[in-house]
């Protein structure tokens, strides 16, 4: 298997984005907290199911550009329903910074892969 260095800038945008989101999250004042973690997750959603399009289809010629927006807006309103429904059963409830930080670390790990 051939790594590609430097690695795409798409996929060192969408781990930056993924941190400045955890930061956003965690980092910001009690005050900023609910405002902040909305931000957050306003910033993240698209991400994680954009990477999982751009691992099942790698290839510029495999999707039309509309297919693969709608692909990847389809996959990351499942992935925060599936993640909000299992953040929705925990004893903390769901929050957007919870859902924030699952998205952002599930983000850098599709980055990695």
């Amino acid at each position: 298997m051939r790594l590609a260095w430097p690695p795409p800038w798409h996929l060192i945008a969408s781990v930056l984005i993924s941190v400045g989101a955890l930061a956003l999250a965690h980092l910001s004042p009690q005050s900023w907290q609910g405002t902040l973690s909305l931000a957050a997750l306003i910033f993240v959603f698209l991400i994680p199911g954009y990477l999982v399009t751009l691992s099942i289809f790698p290839g510029k010629s495999d999707l039309s550009l509309q297919r693969r927006a709608f692909l990847c807006l389809a996959i990351s309103a499942l992935l925060a329903g599936l993640f909000s429904f299992i953040l929705k059963a925990t004893p903390r409830g769901l929050q957007s910074a919870s859902l924030a930080t699952i998205l952002s670390l599930l983000a850098i790990f599709l980055a990695a892969v």
